[in-house]
């Protein structure tokens, strides 16, 4: 840090707007770390909605430093005269640095990456045979598993979160984390991918539909679409990951 001697600049008294025009003239390494402080809760944010898909080895802790590094960046590169919310500008690059930090974890075993695999051969499957999206039990059955044992492993998939829903799953680039969130949770790379996402979030069952509509269109956090749908979080994020398997598994199969 810059020393400031005795005199270091009073923030203390100033609202946003004036610490915003403070740093913009001058870049004052004091009032770029005011205004880190005042949007660590962004951070917190994103890495609450992230935890909700990643391995339960990983915490906030794992997450918080890069999550900083990216709003340290956007601090530094904001404009306030461009009339747009630092929260809108923000969280895109706090939620880049995350991602570029989860890419030194092993997010997905190849196991996992295979049992995902199976698990959207027999949705395909299930999917032709019926003229609809497959219910668990129909899954869990044609898996030769019991419904719990089912949900079991939708929960050690669901950081498939991170995967980019425009790939196909023919090599190893396909794993890589998606930096994108334009669709939900996952890249659409053009009109005619985007086009085919829609009709195939037509084809998933209630809850899917409503849980992807609340987490990616209205931003609410896992628990409380729990608490909308009356079950739990982990069962929220089970829904949430058959959800993505579908529509991945639908896309595949119309560009395939």
């Amino acid at each position: 840090m810059i020393g400031y001697g005795d005199r270091r600049p009073d923030a203390g008294n100033m609202d946003e707007a004036a610490i915003w025009n403070a740093y913009a003239k001058n870049r004052n390494e004091h009032y770029r770390e005011k205004l880190v402080l005042q949007y660590i809760p962004l951070v917190k944010y994103v890495i609450g909605r992230q935890l909700a898909h990643l391995p339960d080895h990983l915490s906030r802790d794992d997450l918080m430093s890069a999550g900083i590094v990216g709003l340290i960046d956007a601090v530094e590169k904001f404009n306030p005269e461009l009339k747009v919310q630092f929260k809108t500008f923000a969280i895109p690059r706090v939620k880049g640095a995350i991602l570029d930090e989860l890419r030194s974890y092993d997010i997905i075993p190849r196991s996992i990456r295979m049992k995902m695999r199976e698990v959207q051969q027999v949705m395909r499957s299930l999917e032709g045979k019926l003229g609809r999206g497959p219910y668990e039990e129909e899954i869990a059955v044609e898996m030769g598993l019991s419904v719990q044992e089912y949900r079991d492993l939708l929960r050690k998939l669901a950081p498939i979160r991170f995967l980019s829903l425009s790939h196909t799953l023919n090599n190893d680039a396909d794993w890589e984390l998606a930096s994108s969130d334009a669709g939900p949770g996952l890249a659409a790379d053009n009109e005619e991918v985007k086009q085919l996402l829609v009709e195939a979030i037509q084809n998933l069952d209630k809850n899917e539909r409503l849980t992807i509509a609340l987490y990616y269109y209205e931003k609410m956090t896992m628990k409380e679409i729990g608490m909308v749908l009356k079950v739990s979080e982990s069962r929220v994020s089970q829904v949430h990951t058959q959800a993505i398997l579908k529509l991945r598994s639908s896309i595949q199969s119309s560009i395939s």
